[in-house]
């Protein structure tokens, strides 16, 4: 015997179609849930890669900065004798800021107590930074102390 079934528990070809779109949509959805997350994860890699760029270059610039400083202080020594003291505000790219100080200490009537002293502050994209150093004059060639007379 064979059995039929009734139009009435037979699948619709319509229904057949919707379960099929609903699949379809489903995985669209599922789909895009993935491509969101993957691109938000992407977004966050990029931008700490970008903090951490910035942050080196921030580094780098005052520690440059550092070392023109002491530059400058033993070339304005060797002209003059007399110098004591500087600020430079330099112009750097973008939105940085920086103010280097430069300060001689130290008893000139005292052998080996004289040093400089540079400071630098420099306003980074993201952050600040502040080093400072300090040089020893006795650790200088005699040429940059200054004329000898």
């Amino acid at each position: 015997m064979i059995r039929t079934c009734s139009p009435a528990t037979q699948p619709s070809e319509t229904s057949r179609a919707n379960s099929r779109r609903g699949a379809s949509l489903l995985l669209a959805v599922v789909l895009c849930v993935l491509a969101t997350a993957l691109t938000a994860s992407l977004i966050r890699t990029l931008a700490l890669t970008s903090l951490r760029v910035d942050s080196e270059l921030d580094r780098n610039q005052t520690e440059f900065l550092l070392d023109a400083g002491e530059q400058l202080a033993m070339a304005r020594l060797a002209n003059d004798p007399d110098y004591r003291e500087d600020t430079w505000e330099p112009n750097l790219p973008g939105d940085r800021t920086a103010t280097v100080q430069i300060k001689l200490a130290g008893d000139d009537s005292e052998p080996g107590s004289r040093s400089l002293q540079i400071h630098v502050t420099l306003q980074g994209a993201r952050q600040s930074f502040s080093r400072s150093r300090t040089v020893s004059l006795e650790q200088l060639p005699a040429s940059i102390e200054g004329p000898t007379r």
